[in-house]
């Protein structure tokens, strides 16, 4: 009898996982702002862009802002996030790195401007974001063009929304092409918990700074590079 109820009750786990996999997955559509997206084309003139610092998806990132300067007369400009972390090949910080590569895809059509202020979290980043545009007003533009990874977006938004100079602004995302594992369960599980995190002012506690800090006189590789 014992072992029959915990076979009952391993199953009952299972549907429950399952289901809550499929709630995810289901809800992940909403929590990405999709009706927030535009492509290329749909970009109207006068608009200033964020493309988020770090390695993370730093290539797809990067095609979908070089898409931008397709029939386009004007120069964006593109403000850079300095993510407080390093390329493994060349050891350079990432924020300086993707400046040069903005500049390289986008030639004339893009203008790259670092966002002073080495962070590691989206909170850091939307902060400096946010105080940079306070001293620089004429590039808080109507719209603000984000560009990230799909399953990073609810963050970003949700972050932006809480600081004085982003949150009346019109916040849209560039369409940046879609992975398998954007709209994974693991991966909108794992985003929902940042969120929850991040509402709850936590980021610091539980967040990259705080696990480097404690790995600073161990033994063990910083698992994001040198500061």
């Amino acid at each position: 009898m014992g072992a029959r109820r915990t076979v009952i009750g391993l199953e009952g786990i299972g549907k429950g996982l399952a289901a809550l996999g499929v709630f995810l997955v289901v809800a992940s559509p909403a929590l990405q702002r999709r009706g927030a997206t535009l492509t290329p084309a749909g970009v109207p003139e006068g608009t200033t862009v964020v493309l988020l610092a770090g390695a993370a998806d730093a290539d797809r990132r990067l095609e979908a802002l070089e898409g931008l300067c397709k029939n386009r007369r004007e120069r964006l400009t593109v403000l850079v996030g300095d993510d407080d972390e390093v390329e493994d090949v060349s050891g350079r910080a990432w924020g300086p790195l993707l400046v040069d590569r903005v500049t390289q895809r986008g030639g004339a059509c893009l203008r790259a401007v670092l966002v002073a202020g080495r962070v590691r979290t989206t909170t850091e980043e939307l902060a400096a974001l946010d105080r940079f545009l306070l001293v620089n007003p004429y590039l808080a533009t109507r719209t603000m063009l984000f560009v990230t990874s799909p399953y990073h977006r609810a963050r970003v938004d949700l972050a932006a929304g809480r600081l004085p100079t982003l949150a009346p602004l019109d916040r849209r995302f560039l369409q940046v092409g879609a992975r398998t594992m954007d709209y994974a369960p693991t991966t909108t599980g794992a985003e929902i918990l940042r969120i929850a995190r991040d509402a709850l002012g936590l980021s610091e506690i539980f967040g990259r700074r705080a696990i480097d800090e404690l790995r600073e006189d161990s033994p063990w590789p910083r698992p994001h590079g040198a500061r």
